[in-house]
């Protein structure tokens, strides 16, 4: 298994270096660790990264996921991260991925992701994370469901995404945190997810949220790290809901 080279929040996913309780709402979609391989070269400020993996570097899934199996075609990512020599160095990135799509055996059918991230160290003491990052799982359905999209006002019933299901998603964070001595770092974090995935007829999960996040880190010795954490949500489609 290898962590994900998508975005820079991988790095940090686990709990004792996250700064943060929860990971933002875009990590399910970039901090899995697939099966493959990976590789880092760096020159300078310039440093590229790259992997080939039997799969996508989701974390999260509605269904049961499927165990390690062939595929006829790898998924590729890569990121490209250049540190910019500022008074602070400001580290700015982009990464993407492509391959066929999980859980289906079509090799034309794909699954597709990019986006870009910036990291900056404001003071010596301050750190501001920022991220962007959209995909697509392409999907496939039945010949049926295909010919009743194209005639408007059908009353039979019949999925789309049936057969491969279908997901798009964009999602993009900021994380500022601060060490205000030695052992106490608070943090704030701004999350936004606009996300749609559909399996024919079993379910359509549609997600328009945006996400504020205040906490504080207590590194209370070498070993031991207590968090706290609180979680404002608000839902940008649809009734609100008692889940902060």
């Amino acid at each position: 298994k290898i962590d994900s080279v998508l975005g820079v929040e991988y790095r940090a996913q686990d709990a004792p270096r996250r700064a943060t309780v929860t990971p933002s709402l875009l990590c399910r979609y970039t901090c899995g660790r697939p099966y493959g391989v990976r590789g880092h070269l760096r020159r300078g400020r310039f440093t590229a990264s790259a992997a080939i993996a039997n799969g996508d570097s989701f974390t999260e899934r509605i269904e049961p996921d499927t165990k390690l199996a062939a595929s006829y075609l790898p998924t590729v990512s890569g990121h490209l991260q250049y540190i910019i020599p500022l008074a602070r160095p400001l580290e700015l990135g982009v990464s993407g991925a492509v391959g066929p799509q999980d859980g289906q055996s079509e090799r034309d059918v794909h699954q597709w992701h990019y986006g870009f991230d910036a990291r900056w160290r404001a003071t010596s003491d301050i750190d501001v994370d920022a991220e962007l990052m959209q995909g697509r799982m392409q999907g496939s359905s039945s010949d049926l469901a295909r010919s009743l999209d194209a005639m408007p006002g059908s009353t039979i019933v019949e999925g789309r995404c049936g057969i491969a299901q279908c997901l798009s998603y964009k999602a993009a964070y900021v994380l500022a945190s601060w060490r205000a001595t030695h052992w106490l770092i608070p943090y704030g974090r701004v999350d936004w997810r606009d996300a749609r995935h559909q399996r024919g007829l079993d379910f359509l999960y549609v997600s328009r949220v945006a996400r504020a996040s205040v906490g504080v880190r207590l590194e209370m010795t070498s070993r031991i790290l207590a968090k706290v954490e609180y979680n404002r949500n608000y839902e940008l489609l649809g009734p609100q809901f008692p889940n902060d």
